[in-house]
């Protein structure tokens, strides 16, 4: 139904590997015809969720990691100098760990938190 499609397009889910939502994939399905995106879901450790937005110049993306969990942040860019987390480089950013570009995506590992992703265009 609706909810997987939105899930899907959102692009949250569980680690098949480690399950009951400990470890979440970020890896959003961007649409250009969508302004914007938003799925949450409670966890057994709380409220985690994403919400992506097409602005003006950018791709920003919300997300919300529980606590006693981290995330693997699929960001849609070829280039991580136009991304930021927060007001700083994403590289840079406390509680972000870049690992990889891969198939059109920067690949970060973030801890528990809430972070704003923004991919200049």
């Amino acid at each position: 139904g609706l909810t997987w499609f939105y899930r899907n397009l959102a692009g949250m889910q569980a680690d098949p590997w480690d399950p009951g939502y400990r470890h979440i994939i970020f890896k959003p399905q961007r649409v250009k015809e969508l302004e914007y995106v938003s799925y949450h879901n409670n966890t057994p450790y709380g409220k985690g969720g994403i919400t992506w937005r097409n602005e003006e110049g950018a791709f920003t993306m919300e997300l919300n990691v529980p606590v006693s969990c981290w995330a693997t942040v699929h960001v849609p860019a070829t280039d991580l100098s136009r991304i930021t987390e927060g007001d700083e480089a994403a590289d840079q950013a406390r509680g972000v760990s870049f690992k990889e570009m891969k198939n059109g995506y920067a690949v970060f590992e973030v801890e528990s938190g809430t972070y704003q992703f923004r991919v200049s265009q």
